[in-house]
């Protein structure tokens, strides 16, 4: 009897859980506003960051996203919000929001080609308004997080804590 080698490949996290996973970063400047990418493939802006790898943590990822888009090393400082979003046509999805430190406006920043088209330091309010129309209300959950110094849970049904 011969033994054969093979190896397994890991599966993608939506085979593991039902669920795709993102994680993004809350970064802003020295004026509070906020740092918003564009992409060719999505309407409407959203924060640097994107899906988080098999052997990644929702943190790792959304540093080596931040990395990868913008030549930016960060690190996090702490959760804002966590989005669990369902489509009855697409797989559901759990979209981490993370703090980190402010940088400078005038920070130079790689854009990753065929990613990242264009960035904008926008105020909260212009970066909601502008935000992709899915992600809205996980903007301003972060926004609220940062404010209160909690974190927040957001679902089809809840959002924990709220007001």
């Amino acid at each position: 009897m011969t033994q054969s080698s093979w190896t397994v490949e890991p599966p993608p996290s939506a085979s593991v859980t039902g669920t795709l996973s993102a994680a993004g970063v809350l970064l802003t400047d020295e004026h509070d506003r906020i740092l918003m990418v564009s992409n060719p493939y999505r309407e409407g802006l959203v924060l640097p960051g994107g899906g988080i790898e098999f052997d990644e943590s929702p943190a790792q990822a959304a540093e080596r996203e931040v990395e990868e888009e913008l030549g930016l090393v960060v690190c996090v400082t702490r959760l804002l919000a966590v989005h669990h979003r369902t489509d009855p046509v697409q797989p559901a999805v759990t979209l981490y929001v993370f703090d980190a430190d402010p940088i400078p406006s005038g920070t130079p920043l790689v854009l990753q080609p065929g990613e990242i088209t264009e960035t904008f330091w926008l105020t909260p309010a212009e970066a909601i308004r502008q935000h992709a129309f899915r992600g809205q209300l996980r903007l301003e959950a972060a926004l609220q997080a940062r404010a209160t110094n909690q974190t927040i849970y957001l679902d089809d049904n809840h959002t924990l804590p709220g007001d």
